[in-house]
């Protein structure tokens, strides 16, 4: 909650909008934290990067930005391997044969590759970002949610269901999906920190978000070059950010999971 806050309140925390060229001066460039400008009334205090932005603005516009990707990225991954999940279960033969499949050929391949593919040929920006991301992780969500669709077509209230007469829609998503909700949550709460570490990657590669649009991850990669230099605040300070913003996410995904398991609930 403590990184939601300062990503939702950014425009108004922020000393400087990284994305207005008349808030920015050269002149100011690579000051160290807790520093004055030398040309405008403004107090860095996590000092500038090399064009002379605020660092503590664009950290929090940084981690705005990672986070609203991430968000998209992995509501989208579940909306759409839920929905090939639960058809593949509901419809079957040859048409979950190939879903499968295709989520196999998927799942084989590392997450990073297939958005790096995606990007390479499709070019870089939000949009894209947020579309290599989804193709990367909707297996997982087709997967478990395959699975727990199979689990609940073989009970009772779905063979009534059909006795009634009810439509395919009506039964797959009115009377199953909301029986496979719980697993599927728990994959989205362990995934989300991986999915920011994905973005994260791909900005600090250089083919992530442009220049224009600060994350996190293409913080730490503008400031790489100068830490042999000693400006270590450039990179060290969005590093920093981006792992406690992944280690919190993976705790919060690692607890999620916890509860949902019975044996643990009963010795909670």
């Amino acid at each position: 909650m403590f990184f939601v806050f300062f990503a939702l309140a950014a425009p108004l925390l922020a000393t400087q909008d990284p994305q207005d060229l008349k808030e920015i001066e050269l002149a100011d460039a690579r000051l160290a934290p807790f520093t004055a400008s030398t040309v405008l009334d403004r107090f860095h205090i996590l000092g500038t990067d090399a064009l002379g932005r605020d660092l503590f603005s664009m950290t929090l516009f940084g981690t705005q930005m990672s986070l609203a990707v991430a968000v998209c990225s992995a509501v989208g991954a579940l909306i759409v391997g839920s929905l090939l999940g639960l058809a593949a279960a509901y419809i079957g033969g040859l048409f979950e044969t190939l879903i499968m499949r295709l989520a196999d050929v998927f799942l084989s391949l590392p997450a990073i590759l297939v958005a790096l593919v995606f990007i390479s040929v499709f070019g870089r920006g939000v949009q894209n970002i947020i579309l290599a991301i989804l193709l990367a992780q909707w297996t997982h969500y087709a997967r478990a949610m395959n699975v727990a669709a199979r689990a609940e077509m073989k009970k009772e209230y779905v063979l009534a269901a059909r006795l009634l007469r009810l439509s395919s829609p009506r039964i797959a998503l009115g009377q199953i999906l909301p029986n496979c909700v719980a697993p599927i949550m728990v994959i989205f709460a362990v995934q989300f920190g991986y999915v920011i570490a994905v973005e994260a990657s791909l900005s600090f590669l250089g083919l992530g978000l442009p220049v224009t649009q600060p994350s996190l991850g293409s913080l730490v990669a503008e400031g790489q070059e100068y830490l042999l230099s000693g400006l270590y605040w450039i990179s060290l300070i969005p590093g920093f950010v981006l792992l406690m913003l992944v280690f919190s996410l993976n705790v919060v995904g690692d607890r999620v999971r916890r509860l949902q398991n019975p044996d643990n609930r009963q010795s909670e």
